[in-house]
């Protein structure tokens, strides 16, 4: 088959796939890829471009072992997976669908020999899948509490007047907040698709010095991250704020990147000087590598030219099957909220004073950190801090929080999570049930503890007319809303005191919330507790 013949018989995929993810990129490239954490993004998809484009000789042989009905059945998935992405703005559903996409294609079309050759480009798409938030924030919390401390505790040692409180550094007389960006998780996910690559194209033949490149990535990702810290820290400190973050979002990114791809270097050197390289190396993948043989299969060539408008009717009909998924995802797109509720209105739903509380000026919530302010003040339309006092003189601390549209690229966030970015330590995380009236309530409650303070925290979250717990909870909900042409609204309500017992604590949030929710409208109960 020549490159004519292919563009010939392949154009209705090629169209079908440009008007399938297109879209796709453009939106990773004003969204996901926008983010310094999420820059190894557009690394990746031109790496594999670049992977399949070496390869490009094993798409121009004839088709050979062709399973349509397995291929039909992950294409279909892959498809679904699209749809209900695209539709219902879940971004790691749009853009992993890619994988069976284009497995399935390649079963149908080119048959199961050509898996072998395309088999990383397809692994290595899984380096572009935006992951959700709950595992973003699960490594990112960590990660920038462990620089700070290792960054302060270096530096004190070293002289400097340095201090840390949460994930926020003195040094003098500036502070620098160790953002999601300086956690290490972006550095992490680059190199280690780098790595992959790197490790692929020098194909070693010793398993054992393969894995031990790859083992060393993290902590070499981490190590170069620590130095990334530590160096701004220092420009901050000599030469004042302004140049500190100048460096931060330009040359330091760089430096990190190229001092961690030396160590890789230097590892893989190192290595080689144990395992020598006569013995355990061989050349780089030739693109002929994994081509198929087809000299000894005349009989093949004759059945392919035989079947050549059946074939051709496979591509055509895949090209179809993707611009129709595209027309059902705009389809399925939610075009309504599920109701919408004023900052005026959200005022009115909570009591200044009921029973035993009244409202007094709040001082001591925990807001978000600056480096998510943004996303807190876009994802609630309307935030309320309260604090309130009964005739005991314990102090309950409210924030209730409103926000019209929940989807996977706009939603409310965990507060632990929230917790833990300023410092935090969180124990006894676990759901409660709240009884009220004839309903239950499924919260979190724990234990945030930092220097002297302890905050015993209540909290729960609703979407639509549902309270959600859990990630999954979450998607599944606003993906039954978004298929009946809704878009959830989300209610958070967060109770918390200071209580220095803690069993007492949990009491008095438990007690405060059936006192507020027993003053409000039944209406508005509904509304804050779901059904």
């Amino acid at each position: 088959m020549t490159p004519t013949q292919f563009l010939k018989d392949w154009w209705p995929i090629l169209v079908g796939l440009i008007v399938l993810y297109a879209p796709t990129y453009y939106d990773l490239t004003q969204t996901y890829w926008t983010k310094e954490e999420n820059i190894h993004g557009p690394m990746v998809s031109l790496a594999v471009v670049w992977l399949i484009w070496r390869q490009r000789a094993a798409l121009l042989v004839p088709p050979h072992q062709t399973q349509p009905i397995i291929g039909g059945i992950i294409l279909s998935f892959g498809l679904l997976l699209y749809a209900i992405g695209r539709s219902q703005e879940v971004q790691f559903l749009e853009v992993g669908s890619q994988i069976p996409t284009f497995l399935g294609i390649l079963l149908i079309v080119m048959g199961r020999a050509q898996i072998n050759t395309f088999w990383f480009p397809l692994l290595f798409l899984t380096f572009m899948i935006p992951l959700p938030d709950s595992i973003v924030s699960a490594i990112t919390s960590p990660l920038k509490g462990l620089i700070s401390r290792l960054v302060e505790e270096s530096l004190y040692m070293l002289g400097y007047p340095i201090a840390r409180s949460g994930v926020i550094l003195s040094i003098g007389p500036y502070q620098l907040l160790v953002a999601d960006a300086c956690s290490g998780l972006n550095s992490i996910f680059s190199l280690s698709a780098m790595g992959l690559l790197y490790v692929h194209l020098l194909h070693y033949r010793n398993k054992l010095k393969n894995i031990l490149l790859v083992i060393s990535i993290v902590p070499i990702a981490f190590i170069a991250n620590f130095l990334r810290v530590v160096i701004l820290v220092l420009v901050t400190f000599y030469y004042g704020d302004a140049a500190g973050q100048g460096f931060l979002h330009g040359f330091a990114g760089m430096v990190l990147f190229s001092a961690a791809l030396i160590l890789v270097f230097t590892l893989d050197w190192l290595l080689s000087l144990v395992l020598t390289e006569d013995k355990y190396r061989t050349e780089a993948r030739s693109d002929s590598s994994h081509e198929y043989d087809y000299n000894n299969h005349e009989s093949g060539l004759k059945s392919h030219e035989t079947l050549f408008g059946l074939i051709r009717l496979k591509h055509f009909a895949i090209g179809i099957a993707m611009v129709f998924t595209v027309f059902l995802s705009m389809t399925l797109k939610p075009t309504k909220t599920y109701t919408s509720i004023t900052t005026a209105q959200f005022e009115e739903m909570l009591p200044k004073q009921f029973g035993d509380w009244k409202f007094i000026e709040s001082i001591n919530q925990v807001n978000p950190l600056p480096d998510t302010q943004d996303v807190v003040s876009e994802t609630y339309g309307s935030l309320i801090n309260r604090t309130y006092k009964n005739m005991k003189g314990e102090q309950i601390m409210l924030l209730v929080g409103y926000g019209n549209k929940q989807t996977m690229r706009l939603k409310t966030h965990r507060q632990e999570v929230c917790y833990a970015s300023q410092g935090f330590t969180i124990s006894n995380l676990k759901n409660i049930a709240i009884k009220f009236d004839d309903a239950t309530i499924q919260a979190t409650q724990y234990l945030a503890q930092k220097d002297l303070r302890q905050e015993a925290v209540t909290y729960w979250f609703t979407m639509g007319n549902k309270v959600v717990t859990t990630k999954l909870d979450r998607l599944l909900t606003q993906i039954s809303y978004g298929l009946n042409g809704e878009i959830p609204d989300g209610i958070l309500v967060r109770v918390s005191n200071l209580s220095t017992n803690e069993q007492n604590a949990y009491t008095l949030n438990e007690n405060f919330i059936k006192a507020l929710l027993g003053a409000m409208d039944k209406n508005d109960v509904n509304r804050f507790k779901g059904k």
